[in-house]
């Protein structure tokens, strides 16, 4: 199913994203991230896949989703190596789109 950026799952994602920012502040600074770990899991399963479109919007979203938020998770955890790692695995899913749609339109 797509998750563009007009459809109900892509805002389900935004909402899902803001509470567990919500919530992080519960968490020890070694567990915080977890969650959106596991949401950045989903997107990789798009480019398994091979739904580029869909896995760069799942990126997208948890990306916005961190930007809108970072706020909230500074003030509790002064230590946000983990939400880089979150950003990382994010820009290098997205990386891994460009080579699959770079591979598709060249022997497609």
């Amino acid at each position: 199913m797509p998750v563009g950026s007009g459809s109900i799952i892509y805002a389900s994602f935004l909402v899902l994203i803001e509470r567990l920012f919500l919530h992080l502040p519960l968490l020890p600074a070694r567990l915080s991230c977890g969650p959106l770990l596991d949401i950045v899991d989903i997107g990789d399963e798009y480019i398994e896949q091979q739904q580029y479109a869909d896995a760069v919007t799942h990126y997208e979203i948890i990306i916005r989703g961190i930007l809108d938020n970072y706020h909230t998770f500074v003030r509790w955890h002064a230590y946000e190596g983990d939400l880089d790692e979150v950003i990382k695995d994010c820009m290098e899913g997205l990386g891994k789109c460009l080579l699959g749609e770079r591979y598709d339109a060249a022997n497609g």
